[in-house]
């Protein structure tokens, strides 16, 4: 399997990218690869296999995109978790402007994207207006599926190829998932009994097919891959390809199920130790922060679990990411195709004492991996613009000639892969709300936080009246709250303004610039 993809993947290197408009008559195609909970510590981090040896973490997706596209280092996902950050990347719009605005309940997931204006109003629904095949494939958004359980038979406006996980994804199963097949269930696919030491998908997966293979990222990737070979030729197509990898799933031990051939591949792999980890000094941090116990060896233990096998499990997502791109090639559709990497949200591995989890607007949850690869863009390039999810759907919508018919907060990419060295003054809001499941009677589960970044700074307004103001150019790690510091006076008063011009905005005056930024101790 790996033989045949780096063949396929060192052929498609050898490929040399069309200028970006060098044919009117053909138009770009577009593959966006999304993932869950996958940090910058998941791409940049490294391994240790059995004879102790360490590896790079996702090599394939390294050759493939990091040194023949272009990294944003600076991109964010302003309300960290999965449905409002899907539905950003779909509507141009911060959460607090297209109405999903947590995972569950009447403004979250499936039940707050199906009943707004964003259910037949988004990039899917433009991108086929436009003349684009639209395809997509594995996760979608959180509870699609009755409330039972059982599977939707509902495929949401858009879509010409439907093939999403057809009930509630919460608990993430990478076996005995259903699939809504354009508007029929299949499945369950694979045993829903599934754990240590039972019988999963047989050796020689996922080269057997769909018929043998039911591992949820080798099957989305095997159906991505069929129906771009099936899209006839000079069809330009949108491609969604959503893997649930690496977010834990409900099933021992902690952390994401891996493929057959990758489990237990990781368990030499120490925790790993992000800058911040068991932060000793939180007496500048919020209350929620303060009240959260040193982390013990038990605690320590399950970090180092949930990574192995979160390592273990992207290697499939790597395999992926190569097979995607051998495809595109074999079909010589590589040089005239942009394919996007990123997540929903980064993940915490001990940093703040934050042992797991995301949706604080910390770096680890906030900023996470954006690679693009495509005509026009220098391998090997990187842009420190601040990039958000709501940019997205503009990037797209405007190298594929396609406009929107609802405002967008955001604006596109592509003048900051043209130029890499290009920045702007547009700040990224950050906001959360709280999740349900711990109960609405406290006021921090409504909104947790506010916040705005801004060329260095990050500051952040909790529900509880606390602040935080971090200069990112000096403490990129978060371990010094500036708030109350004399120097940093004019910069937090100036923040504060910013955060309160911009914390209403919509569409055009979400893209406005700020005023220049004054220095420490200006």
């Amino acid at each position: 399997m790996v033989g045949l993809l780096l063949l396929g993947f060192a052929v498609a290197l050898l490929l040399v990218f069309r200028p970006e408009g060098a044919s009117a008559s053909t138009r770009p195609n577009f593959v966006l690869i999304q993932l869950d909970d996958f940090a910058n510590l998941h791409l940049d981090g490294t391994w240790v296999d059995s004879s102790g040896q360490a590896r790079p973490n996702m090599p394939l997706t390294r050759a493939a995109l990091l040194r023949n596209g272009i990294r944003f280092t600076r991109y964010q996902t302003p309300n960290p978790v999965c449905a409002p950050s899907r539905a950003s990347m779909l509507s141009g719009r911060y959460s607090t402007n297209h109405g999903v605005r947590r995972v569950e309940g009447a403004d979250g997931g499936w039940s707050a994207f199906q009943n707004g204006e964003i259910y037949d109003q988004n990039l899917a629904v433009w991108m086929r207006e436009g003349g684009y095949r639209t395809m997509q494939f594995g996760k979608f958004m959180n509870f699609y599926g009755q409330p039972d359980g059982y599977p939707t038979e509902v495929v949401p406006p858009g879509w010409d190829v439907w093939q999403a996980d057809g009930n509630d994804e919460s608990t993430r199963e990478y076996y005995g998932y259903s699939l809504n097949l354009n508007g029929s269930i299949g499945g369950p696919f694979g045993a829903a009994n599934y754990g240590p030491g039972t019988v999963k998908d047989p050796p020689g997966c996922p080269d057997l097919g769909l018929a043998a293979c039911s591992y949820h990222t080798d099957a989305v990737t095997l159906r991505a891959r069929e129906a771009i070979r099936s899209t006839p030729t000079g069809q330009p197509f949108f491609a969604h390809v959503s893997f649930h990898t690496p977010h834990g799933d409900s099933r021992p031990p902690v952390g994401p199920e891996p493929a057959v051939r990758h489990y237990d591949s990781a368990l030499s792999t120490p925790r790993p130790t992000p800058v911040g980890y068991d932060e000793r000094n939180v007496s500048d941090k919020p209350p929620w922060i303060r009240s959260l116990p040193r982390i013990n060896a038990s605690r320590s233990t399950s970090i180092r679990q949930e990574y192995q096998k979160s390592v273990e499990a992207l290697q499939s997502v790597d395999e992926a990411v190569a097979g995607l791109v051998e495809t595109l090639a074999d079909t010589g559709r590589l040089s005239s195709t942009y394919v996007f990497l990123f997540s929903d949200n980064g993940f915490f591995h001990g940093e703040h004492r934050l042992v797991r989890g995301k949706r604080y607007p910390y770096e680890p949850a906030v900023q996470v991996p954006m690679l693009v690869r495509g005509p026009g863009i220098t391998a090997g390039s990187r842009s420190q613009e601040l990039v958000a999810n709501q940019d997205i759907a503009p990037t797209v919508l405007s190298l594929a000639g396609v406009g929107a018919r609802r405002s967008i907060d955001g604006r596109s990419m592509a003048p900051f892969w043209r130029d890499p060295t290009r920045t702007t003054r547009r700040p990224v809001l950050l906001t959360s709300v709280g999740d349900l499941s711990q109960g609405t009677a406290d006021p921090l589960y409504d909104e947790f936080y506010r916040g705005i970044r801004l060329g260095p700074y990050k500051y952040v307004l909790h529900r509880t009246g606390d602040g935080e103001l971090y200069d990112l150019s000096k403490d990129p790690d978060e371990l010094r709250n500036l708030i109350a510091e004399v120097r940093y006076r004019k910069v937090l008063i100036y923040m504060a303004t910013q955060l309160e011009r911009y914390r209403d905005c919509a569409g055009a005056s979400c893209r406005a610039w700020a005023p220049r930024w004054p220095r420490p101790g200006s």
